[in-house]
């Protein structure tokens, strides 16, 4: 495990399937996690337990014995997502594409640019009050602005 460095190519083997990612294996035992934003599928059900796929380590924690992994086509290939975005651009009409894991959102920002926003990120209003959502009531609709970083493939919120 010492050895391991983010960087690294593996091939690994779906051991589990999870609403927020999936846990593998690779070089013979050791397992990992590809978080459902480092997946290049828009369901997680499209993954099959066995299914055998090349990953990029992103992160190693050896006292922890964790390990990330990706599956990101930019990562994969270690190549720049060739939509670039300046500092302070200004995204209109982005769209929640799905809710994942503890509230966060995937976003589709156009352009094929896909995005994650955590839901720290997304200021609350002063007149908001915690109302209890049933699954048959929607959303309020919401406008405002947030801060998003580039990272490749992925955009990340910050703060």
């Amino acid at each position: 495990m010492h050895t391991l460095k983010p960087g690294y190519l593996v091939s690994a083997k779906v051991v589990k399937l999870f609403e927020n990612g999936l846990e593998v294996s690779f070089l013979g035992g050791m397992r990992g996690t590809v978080f459902a934003d480092h997946t290049n599928r828009d369901k997680m059900k499209q993954f099959k337990t066995g299914e055998k796929m090349q990953a990029r380590v992103i992160s190693q924690d050896v006292a922890g014995k964790k390990t990330t992994l990706s599956l990101l086509p930019s990562l994969m290939t270690l190549s720049p997502n060739e939509r670039k975005c300046e500092v302070g651009e200004v995204f209109e009409d982005v769209k929640v594409e799905k809710i994942l894991y503890g509230s966060c959102f995937q976003v589709s920002l156009g352009d094929d640019l896909k995005g994650f926003l955590h839901k720290s990120n997304i200021p609350k209003d002063d007149d908001d009050e915690q109302v209890e959502e049933s699954k048959t009531t929607a959303p309020k609709k919401k406008t405002g602005k947030v801060n998003l970083a580039v990272d490749s493939d992925t955009l990340l919120a910050v703060g």
